[in-house]
């Protein structure tokens, strides 16, 4: 399976969610995959016409499939073979409209935050989803909720045979503009 780490700008976003997109890169100052403020599955197709999935506050604030043209400069590609695409797509088309969880993908990116809804009483497994928890959760990870994107990728990372495969995912041409 491959999964994606957006590394893009956020100019086309609202000033929400730049400032979050903005924390979340702060939060992970330092951190290998510290650039990568959004993660998606990639379930088929090349990246001129990529069926991907994830949660996320772009497409409605939920969880999501999606074909699109994806930009090769705002990605990170990762090949993991210890994850099965069909696994996760089944789990994504059962998962559709879930709704995304701001107050989750901040716990995840936040100790701080994650100290203060813990003290709250609130069970971070039980709010929505977000980018990094769903991937992951989708592959049967438990404790996927406290992953913040450059965990999440890390996670893919460290598992055995993974590669980066970034030049080679986006080395086919195809004449494409190149969105998003």
């Amino acid at each position: 399976m491959i999964v994606l780490g957006y590394i893009g700008d956020h100019k086309k976003d609202g000033l929400t969610a730049r400032l979050g997109w903005g924390m979340v890169r702060l939060a992970q100052t330092g951190q290998r995959f510290g650039r990568v403020t959004h993660t998606e599955a990639v379930l088929m197709g090349p990246w001129w016409h990529c069926t991907i999935a994830s949660a996320t506050v772009r497409d409605g604030s939920q969880v999501r499939i999606k074909t699109t043209e994806l930009n090769p400069a705002h990605w990170i590609a990762l090949d993991v073979p210890a994850w099965d695409v069909v696994k996760s797509a089944t789990w994504f088309e059962k998962h559709v409209g879930i709704p995304y969880s701001k107050l989750g993908a901040s716990s995840s990116a936040s100790m701080l935050v994650a100290i203060v809804i813990r003290l709250a009483g609130i069970a971070v497994a039980k709010l929505g989803q977000w980018c990094s928890r769903c991937i992951p959760e989708s592959q049967g990870v438990q404790g996927a909720e406290d992953l913040s994107p450059s965990e999440m990728m890390l996670l893919a990372w460290a598992l055995p045979g993974t590669r980066d495969i970034t030049q080679e995912f986006f080395s086919t041409a195809n004449g494409a503009s190149g969105a998003q």
